[in-house]
């Protein structure tokens, strides 16, 4: 497991990076806190994630269970200071662990009009992102095949929408930044 100390650590900058929106979008990443969202992610099988966990923590059971089987999934696990989750993390007092995982794919605009089948949830410019994390979880929970968000709508991938929607915004496909003119078609 590699040891972070230093703030340029690729891993750090990266993770600060993806505090932004513009960086989010250009590295097709975002971040998840917390050991249930961890767990989650490893229930949903979903490999080559880079896990940084905070100095101290790794002796907690449940952190010893992450390891073990993100070990099979092919996750890089990094020990980082505690000042250094401080800068990271989104939450007052986490839990030291928080996840660099890839935004899921999704298919563009005429995939997507020619691929729509099943029930979908459209938010049109909901800007709460408490409330668009709130309904991707209640819309991964009724079944529904995915979440349509127009533009104007608060970015899926940003923390406070991560956080709300509670692992959920990997379990079904979000699409953002839509036309609402498009849709009509």
């Amino acid at each position: 497991m590699e040891h972070i100390t230093s703030k340029n650590n690729r891993w750090i900058r990266l993770a600060t990076r993806l505090k932004q929106k513009k960086y989010r979008d250009k590295n097709k990443m975002f971040l998840m806190e917390g050991l249930r969202n961890a767990e989650d992610v490893q229930n949903q099988e979903i490999s080559d994630i880079v896990c940084l966990v905070q100095s101290g923590r790794a002796e907690n059971g449940s952190v010893q269970h992450i390891f073990e089987r993100g070990e099979n999934l092919h996750w890089l696990f990094c020990e980082v200071e505690e000042p250094l989750m401080r800068l990271i993390s989104g939450t007052e007092n986490g839990q030291g662990i928080i996840l660099l995982v890839k935004q899921p794919y999704v298919m563009d605009y005429p995939q997507l009009l020619n691929g729509l089948h099943g029930k979908y949830v459209l938010l049109d410019t909901v800007q709460d992102p408490g409330n668009v994390g709130a309904i991707i979880r209640t819309a991964a929970a009724a079944g529904c095949s995915g979440v349509l968000l127009t533009k104007g709508s608060a970015d899926p991938y940003s923390e406070k929408v991560v956080r709300s929607s509670m692992g959920s915004i990997l379990r079904l496909p979000i699409y953002h930044d839509l036309d609402i003119e498009f849709l009509k078609e």
